[in-house]
């Protein structure tokens, strides 16, 4: 379901995770959930969350720490939702913290066509020079 699925489970750490395109995809493009010290870069996150439109972002960090996301792209360009049909986009989230994350850098992104582009939920986490540009979405 996911492009890149399983990075961190385990209390992995010190994976470099770059240079993929991870494209229609039934759940995430990248899910990152758990594990520390990980970097993310220079990734195109294309038109994902096609079982759920909306539901799942483009790269989700959950309980994730320590983690470098840089110069990875996040659009939605897909006419048609495979399983909504018509106009309805899938991927509307971007680049996502949840649970317990905390002490990301989040920099240089861009996030383009999403309703939510980039959600830093960590005291210590921080979203910076990232570009985006946000897409409303009707219910």
């Amino acid at each position: 379901y996911s492009g890149i699925g399983g990075v961190g489970h385990g209390e992995d750490h010190h994976n470099i995770i770059s240079n993929n395109v991870c494209s229609e995809n039934g759940k995430w493009g990248i899910n990152a959930s758990d594990g520390v010290e990980h970097v993310i870069v220079g990734n195109i996150l294309r038109s994902n969350s096609w079982k759920k439109p909306g539901a799942y972002p483009a790269l989700r960090l959950h309980n994730a720490k320590r983690f470098l996301v840089q110069g990875n792209r996040c659009a939605d360009d897909v006419d048609k939702s495979p399983t909504v049909g018509g106009d309805t986009p899938c991927q509307t989230r971007g680049i996502v913290e949840s649970g317990h994350s905390d002490w990301n850098l989040v920099s240089g992104n861009v996030c383009i066509g999403m309703a939510e582009p980039i959600t830093v939920i960590g005291r210590n986490s921080r979203a910076q020079g990232n570009l985006y540009e946000k897409r409303n979405i009707e219910k």
